[in-house]
């Protein structure tokens, strides 16, 4: 898409979500702080970051953007969304990232939770994911078992977590396969979904299904690994034991 086209699409998604919400709905409150996690996609790790609202922007402040964007176009909105009074700040730990904050909105949603829309002219021109609200949230863990295990246990394994997670209700199971083989261990990766929503406890959800894999693996004799080191001694190699010394 070309940039010019995704700066109108991100800035009128962002104003116009805000427009479009009931005015009385705007919670003004005392000044935030968040914490948050910034993913690279490049695969090259995590930063946490911490975000600062001051104060949250008016309805005289947004609807005078909303004006801007809808008379001007995006361009403009920009240019003016830079003038406007800083609000709070984005900052990483390691100081590698960072942004000004000049519009923060706070609203109530219908579930008892709340939406937060923040933005400065920074971001908006930026190329961004806009993933909305997560409906699922993506669970995974690996289970590492002993090079010892039989071979029909280990194919009982995948089938076994399977049943497990599909046993929980707000849960969609993805793959558990046999992912690598460790130096002490045959490690197997398990995906799956849990619905994200407050009414489902995800951490019990979690917890019924590692207490069910322990009772599984107890029933088939199923021993999980722990790093261990094997020392293999050669008998035939073994150095013969020097004679003791005559007596003078």
């Amino acid at each position: 898409m070309p940039l010019s086209l995704l700066r109108r699409v991100n800035a009128a998604a962002l104003i116009m979500s805000a427009a479009t919400l009931v005015a009385g709905a705007q919670t003004l409150g005392t000044p935030e702080r968040y914490t948050a996690t910034a993913v690279n996609e490049s695969g090259r790790g995590t930063t946490p970051i911490q975000i600062a609202v001051d104060r949250w922007s008016t309805d005289k402040e947004r609807d005078a953007l909303v004006s801007t964007l809808l008379d001007q176009g995006a361009d403009k909105l920009l240019a003016v969304l830079q003038d406007t009074p800083k609000v709070g700040f984005i900052r990483s730990s390691t100081g590698g990232l960072g942004w000004d904050l000049h519009y923060a909105r706070k609203t109530m949603l219908p579930d008892g939770g709340e939406q937060v829309i923040l933005a400065n002219a920074d971001i908006l021109k930026a190329r961004v994911r806009n993933l909305g609200r997560m409906p699922e949230k993506r669970f995974l863990f690996s289970l590492q078992v002993g090079y010892d295990t039989p071979p029909e246990k280990l194919d009982a394994i995948p089938a076994l977590v399977e049943k497990l997670v599909r046993a929980q209700s707000n849960t969609r199971f993805v793959q558990c396969v046999l992912n690598s083989l460790g130096a002490y261990s045959i490690e197997f990766q398990t995906i799956y979904y849990i619905a994200n929503r407050p009414d489902v406890p995800q951490s019990r959800v979690n917890d019924a299904i590692y207490r069910g894999i322990l009772r599984e693996f107890a029933a088939l004799e199923v021993r999980l690994a722990y790093p261990t080191q094997r020392l293999m001694m050669d008998p035939a190699r073994t150095a013969e034991p020097k004679p003791a010394p005559p007596e003078r």
